[in-house]
């Protein structure tokens, strides 16, 4: 597993894009219930559509929290047609998904690290922990 880079913005850039981040594979995962026939996949993949939702909620909160304002998202970001992208198949759907997962637990790790704030840390932390757990249940399916 590759090292993830600092964040070359500053704290509000990187909660905004760790949102966007959250919302797309919120959608990602919607796909991949959409596409399965399994009944275990589907189930996962509505799950962690659920999780990611609920990051990108605690994002808001850690955004609040840290700047003492309402999140608001870019202008333009409509994540309801984000992933115009086709995939093959559903293989190659939950790759992408398992990359996915990985960059995001790698983020909330550097991300975790340069905050002070104990309690942001703490919930930068449980996020991380939840994008691993994904990922061990991801590579089940294969």
């Amino acid at each position: 597993m590759s090292s993830y880079q600092p964040f070359p913005g500053n704290l509000e850039e990187a909660l905004e894009l760790a949102h966007k981040s959250e919302l797309l594979a919120k959608h990602h995962y919607k796909i991949v219930a959409q596409l399965s026939v399994t009944a275990d996949v589907v189930e996962m993949s509505e799950r962690f559509a659920l999780m990611e939702e609920g990051h990108a909620k605690a994002i808001e909160q850690i955004f609040k929290q840290i700047t003492g304002k309402e999140f608001r998202p870019s202008a333009g970001s409509d994540h309801n047609e984000a992933y115009a992208v086709t995939f093959e198949s559903l293989d190659a759907l939950l790759k992408d998904a398992l990359e996915k997962e990985k960059d995001s637990y790698l983020f909330y790790i550097s991300l975790s690290n340069s905050i002070k704030d104990q309690n942001v840390k703490d919930i930068l932390r449980r996020l991380a922990d939840e994008e691993k757990e994904h990922q061990e249940a991801i590579k089940k399916l294969f």
